[in-house]
């Protein structure tokens, strides 16, 4: 039971300290591979939509977005509505087709991507200690309790009833409480002096 009370401990400590490290490192690696967006003048704007075929944009009022792979998006901001409708007909002629998509906002992505980074990390952190504290536990409880020896014989039963009825509740009282009720180690018995 002692071995079991350092590595639980030692575990209090690693496992939450291992869960920041990877909920950092993740979020680092989540902000380098966000993508970037470049702002184009409308003469560049057009002529990259016409040489990738893009018929795609995503619109928020006179500012148009098109992504050429995930990692690359390209925005301009029309001036006004004429010089908007001009690139919109330039696209309709050349490959018969213009579509828009509704704003999106890749910003709401990660914040999905961290919150499920985050949540999933902290929850096989808790998992692993949870785990720990009691399967693990209770495996360490029942061979404790048959290897030892009570100084009241009905006390073992006691506990084997409960460990087996109470599998989450009972090792925890056991680490904390049986201690008391066990017999010495024939090790740690004080010798006998007659005064």
């Amino acid at each position: 039971m002692k071995l079991y009370k350092k590595i639980f401990f030692k575990l209090l400590k690693i496992v939450p300290l291992t869960a920041l490290v990877v909920i950092i490192v993740g979020c680092i690696v989540l902000a380098i591979m966000k993508p970037k967006k470049k702002e184009l003048t409308e003469k560049e704007f057009t002529e990259l939509a016409l040489s990738n075929n893009i018929t795609d944009f995503v619109v928020n009022d006179l500012t148009y977005e098109m992504e050429l792979d995930w990692r690359k998006k390209y925005t301009h901001h029309f001036k006004d509505v004429q010089s908007k409708d001009n690139f919109e007909e330039v696209i309709q002629d050349r490959f018969g087709i213009f579509s828009t998509g509704s704003t999106y906002n890749y910003n709401d992505d990660y914040n999905v991507y961290y919150g499920v980074l985050i949540g999933t990390t902290l929850g096989a952190a808790l998992f692993i200690l949870l785990f720990y504290a009691v399967v693990v536990l209770w495996f360490v409880s029942l061979f404790d309790l048959l290897k030892s020896e009570f100084l009241e014989n009905h006390n073992k039963w006691i506990w084997l009833i409960c460990l087996l009825l109470l599998p989450f509740i009972s090792p925890l009282f056991y680490l904390f409480i049986a201690e008391k009720q066990k017999r010495a180690e024939a090790g740690n018995h004080q010798p006998l002096t007659n005064n």
